[in-house]
């Protein structure tokens, strides 16, 4: 009787800096949703993400509190095209639109 392979699938992390930890604290969050229109990808270089991408570049991080944090874009080298929590109810909050300081921890 044939038996196929078991295929194990993984998501891609960014362990490689010393200093990530494995969620954004919210009051760091904060201040980077004060940055705006200026983020860039260089700004989340500190902290882990899951790579979800397949064409694109779709990062999402984890928050303090249960939330996390997408980013995507086409390029590494340009800023991201979205940015976005999505909070532990499921609601989408856009980063550089709304106020995110209503989250919880």
């Amino acid at each position: 009787m044939y038996q196929s392979p078991q295929v194990e699938l993984t998501c891609q992390t960014n362990n490689s800096q010393e200093d990530s930890s494995s969620s954004i604290p919210l009051n760091e969050l904060i201040l980077l949703s004060e940055k705006g229109e200026r983020l860039s990808w260089n700004n989340f270089e500190r902290y882990e993400y899951e790579d979800e991408g397949s064409g694109l570049y779709i990062r999402k991080y984890n928050v303090e509190g249960g939330h996390y944090l997408i980013v995507s874009g086409k390029s590494l080298d340009k800023q991201p095209d979205h940015i976005y929590v999505v909070r532990m109810d499921g609601q989408q909050i856009d980063f550089l639109k709304e106020n995110i300081e209503g989250l919880e921890k």
